[in-house]
């Protein structure tokens, strides 16, 4: 495994009990009942036998069927009470759902992980299927993982072509069902973790959704290699790489789907480290391909020239260890961290959260330009300033969404972590040598410390979609993943404690400074045949990984801009801005919204990323 430079010993780091580490025997699952061969725990029995007798595969598939003829569900009643205005979704499943999609025949390791009965819906709910448990891709690695089919309410779904969209979130070390439960997925927790709502505008009415918990050590994934646990981008990379592969093992009917990336916060190195992973694999595939082609050319034609084959010359189809990559979408990116924190302070001064003299003399410390930039921003004096200026910010103001209140029940609060994760090290990581020599006032942990005090969760939606407001999400869906009947059903190993964020998982320290642009280079400019999309979106309320800082590296990068800066409407009310490049990336700010831009304004971010999909992202530019 790759030697990690860790700032601070293991044991600085490492708290007994935080992290359970299993040793439970692995099986193979027969390859007569899969198509691949896996790994898999005891816990999670495969009944294949039952799979392979075509009378209970026949019988399945009807099943299916009379489950898909029901006229309504839990999810339809609670859209038409919410007052949408319905044109979303249909009333008739059958007539827009594809007889494929209604008597699909799963493997049987995914039925194996299909969620029967999720606990505390109010009734239950055949709009759709759901599967979760966990893809094991070594024998010592072991990803959860959350599979969403779309919604057959859905009237706007092309069904002859859904795409499929993997969420997970940043930190580094935070869980992607913290966007399934408070920012996109189906459903959501109600307070103390006793049930379950509906939300209107679930992503899975666009898409296929997948939610993973990585790297591994987040959430309910886990290895039985403790070392494991050090872990930094490439590694997570190469991990997340081979957790697309286990899942389209998995489910085979998925692989020829178009596949778009979705992330927010450290998701800003996640999503483009793993989509340069990807169009790797898919050029090795693709020289591959070349290879057998001149060597059948060559026997009939004595040439051993190398073809020279396009990526989008070949598919799935061709070739199925090929990822059928389409798109990135990414909020609130962390992407540069010299013009991240640039931007964070901009902000907080642009809201009058600093006073205006301690903002002047950082100006004129700390603005430096060209590749002097950075010695100066790391400087002890504007770390010494930054430091000051976030003594200033205080404990009532949420600097990841700074007009938004924040949870009031301080003393049962579990939550925001995710969002102290990535200012813990903004605020630490820059000025790391210092605090080893300077552990008294100045030092990481009483930053921490502070910044544990101010940050709670989001609170998700507005009153105007008709959502409720609700700051403390994130302790109810703490409480929810906690319950013995929930993590049963999900698949989940009982004994680990779920928390949104970890403090198993010991990130590269060197990697969180890596500046993203050159692989955005990589994606847009040297690989123009992958055809990529790119959608950055930010909530224009977040100081921490705000639209400022975004827009400064991008203008860093020379691409001309084909349609210029302008509003971005829904519902003939302006809902941000945004602008697009040349290469076909696409900036946008969404209006009011904090740093998890779909807990704060669901419906915007719906129809953003509902736009986004099927390509016509423009239309939603005001006329």
């Amino acid at each position: 495994m790759q030697t990690l430079s860790v700032p601070y010993s293991y044991e600085d780091y490492y708290q007994a009990g935080s992290c359970v580490h299993f040793k439970d025997e692995l099986e193979e699952v027969s390859p007569l009942s899969t198509p691949s061969i896996e790994f898999t725990s005891v816990g999670r029995k495969r009944h294949a036998a039952v799979f392979l007798i075509g009378a209970f595969v026949v019988a399945g598939i009807l099943l299916v069927a009379a489950r898909n003829l029901k006229s309504s569900s839990a999810y339809g009643k609670a859209h038409r009470m919410s007052g949408h205005d319905g044109s979303h979704f249909s009333s008739s499943m059958l007539s827009r759902t594809p007889f494929t999609l209604l008597a699909l025949n799963y493997t049987a390791a995914a039925l194996a992980d299909e969620i029967v009965a999720l606990p505390g819906l109010p009734e239950p709910d055949s709009s759709f299927r759901q599967f979760a448990g966990y893809l094991d891709i070594s024998p010592t690695k072991h990803i959860f993982y959350w599979y969403v089919e779309p919604n057959r309410n859905s009237s706007v779904l092309d069904w002859a072509a859904v795409p499929l969209s993997l969420w997970t979130n940043g930190g580094p070390g935070c869980s992607g069902l913290f966007g399934y439960f408070a920012e996109h997925g189906p459903f959501r927790a109600t307070q103390h973790g006793s049930g379950l709502e509906v939300n209107p505008f679930s992503w899975n009415t666009l898409s296929h959704m997948l939610y993973v918990e990585i790297p591994v050590g987040v959430g309910f994934s886990y290895s039985e290699d403790e070392t494991e646990y050090y872990i930094g981008d490439e590694q997570t990379a190469r991990d997340n790489l081979l957790v697309l592969q286990t899942f389209f093992a998995r489910f085979p009917h998925l692989r020829s789907s178009d596949l778009y990336l979705t992330s927010e916060s450290y998701g800003g190195h996640y999503i483009p480290t793993l989509a340069r992973e990807i169009i790797r694999n898919n050029r090795k595939r693709a020289d591959s391909l070349a290879a057998s082609e001149t060597g059948a050319v060559g026997k009939t034609r004595g040439q051993s020239t190398p073809q020279v084959v396009r990526l989008d010359r070949i598919s799935p189809a061709s070739d199925d260890q090929y990822i059928n990559l389409r798109g990135l979408a990414i909020g609130n990116p962390f992407t540069d961290p010299v013009e991240n924190v640039v931007g964070m302070i901009d902000a907080l001064d642009g809201h009058d959260v600093i006073p205006e003299s301690l903002f002047e003399r950082w100006l004129t410390t700390c603005r430096a330009q060209g590749a002097a930039a950075a010695d100066v921003f790391y400087s002890r004096p504007c770390q010494d300033l930054q430091k000051e200026m976030w003594r200033e910010v205080g404990q009532g103001v949420d600097p990841y969404a700074l007009d938004w209140p924040l949870c009031a029940d301080d003393r049962k609060s579990r939550g925001g972590k995710q969002r102290k994760a990535l200012l813990q090290h903004l605020w630490r990581l820059h000025t790391s040598e210092t605090f080893r020599a300077d552990r008294g006032e100045s030092s990481s942990s009483s930053l921490a410390s502070t910044a544990q005090a101010v940050l709670k969760q989001a609170p998700w939606g507005q009153d105007k979609e008709g959502l409720p407001f609700q700051p403390c999400e994130d302790d109810y869906l703490s409480a929810y993943l906690n319950r013995a009947d929930v993590k049963r059903i999900i698949h989940a190993k009982e004994r680990i404690n779920w928390e949104d964020c970890t403090n198993c998982v010991r990130y590269e320290a060197h990697d969180q400074d890596v500046y993203m642009e050159p692989v955005y280079r990589y994606l847009m400019d040297e690989n123009k045949d992958a055809g990529l999309r790119v959608l950055l979106y930010s909530g224009d309320d977040d100081s921490v990984c705000g639209p400022r800082g975004t827009e400064m590296w991008l203008r860093t990068m020379g691409w001309k801009v084909t349609e210029p800066w302008r509003a971005w409407t829904v519902k003939e009310e302006v809902a941000g801005y945004m602008k697009t490049y040349e290469n076909g990336l696409v900036f946008s700010t969404v209006l009011g919204a904090g740093h998890e831009v779909p807990a704060f304004t669901p419906e915007a971010a719906w129809e953003l990323f509902g736009a986004f999909l099927k390509g016509n992202i423009s239309h939603l530019r005001a006329k």
